[in-house]
């Protein structure tokens, strides 16, 4: 829940400070305003509607992956962008009808559904750059079956007829560093691919709120990026960087119980009194 004071119901809750967000969403809009980026909120890190509607004043739209995450934006008059892992058939082109854009994990799923798809919203492929990062392993995508392997999607990058973005969720938790090394993956790999595009998607995966990152170092990133090609929206996933240092988790201690005294194991060996 959201609040301004203590929040006056039973425990276990989590609390998210009102305050302490509008400070994170402010930081966004500085960066908006000072690199022309646009931000997608990822429902998946946090979706209290309170939240919710404090972030859709600060962001541009928002980041989906099913039904049930378009429910909670579905009023808000926003960019949204979808993309999952795979689609269930019987609701993608529901998402994708009400989608902005929307991002293909493979090859099949791109052969299934991008040509109907792209009739009602831009589309575009999520690649695997595979970029030797020192990251967590439960979410570093460049070991994963999320996104298309890039050598396969450059051998034949000139097949995707209705192809306008590209989309790179490559980072996790990761510092400025980290994302210089995505950008020159995108430079020297799909130089011929970029202008006739319409948009890139660079995910989340980066501290932006964290005090000790690199702000005047990644505006001037995406300053020089922009420089080379403008035509090109850009898009940043954020979640967690959003919620950062905004809150608790409140709980109610119901008993105390001392400590009894520490098992100790002794093994009996059996001795056959005739022996």
């Amino acid at each position: 829940m959201m609040k301004d004071g203590r929040s006056g119901m039973s425990s276990p809750i989590f609390i998210l400070e009102q305050k302490k967000l509008k400070a994170n969403l402010i930081h966004f809009e500085y960066l908006a305003k000072e690199t022309g980026i646009h931000w997608l909120y990822t429902l998946k890190a946090f979706h209290e509607p309170k939240g919710l509607e404090m972030i859709e004043k600060s962001f541009d739209g928002f980041s989906i992956g099913n039904t049930n995450e378009y429910s909670k934006v579905k009023n808000l008059n926003k960019h949204l962008h979808t993309y999952a892992p795979a689609f269930y058939e019987d609701e993608v082109a529901a998402l994708a009808k009400q989608s902005c854009t929307i991002s293909f994990n493979s090859q099949s799923q791109w052969e299934r559904y991008a040509e109907s798809s792209s009739k009602v919203c831009s589309v575009g492929l999520r690649i695997n750059p595979k970029l030797s990062l020192t990251q967590p392993s439960y979410c570093d995508s460049n070991i994963s079956r999320l996104g298309m392997d890039y050598e396969k999607f450059l051998a034949q990058s000139a097949s995707y007829t209705y192809l306008e973005g590209l989309h790179f969720h490559a980072l996790c938790h990761q510092t400025l560093p980290a994302l210089e090394k995505l950008f020159n993956h995108i430079e020297s790999h799909y130089k011929k691919l970029l202008p006739k595009l319409r948009w890139l998607n660079l995910g989340g995966g980066q501290n932006f709120t964290d005090e000790s990152y690199d702000t005047d170092g990644f505006i001037s990133l995406i300053h020089n990026f922009k420089t080379k090609y403008p035509h090109l929206s850009l898009y940043f996933e954020p979640g967690t960087a959003v919620v950062h240092d905004c809150g608790y988790f409140e709980c109610t201690i119901l008993d105390i119980i001392e400590a009894s005294t520490p098992y100790r194991h002794t093994e009996h060996i059996y001795r056959n009194p005739s022996s």
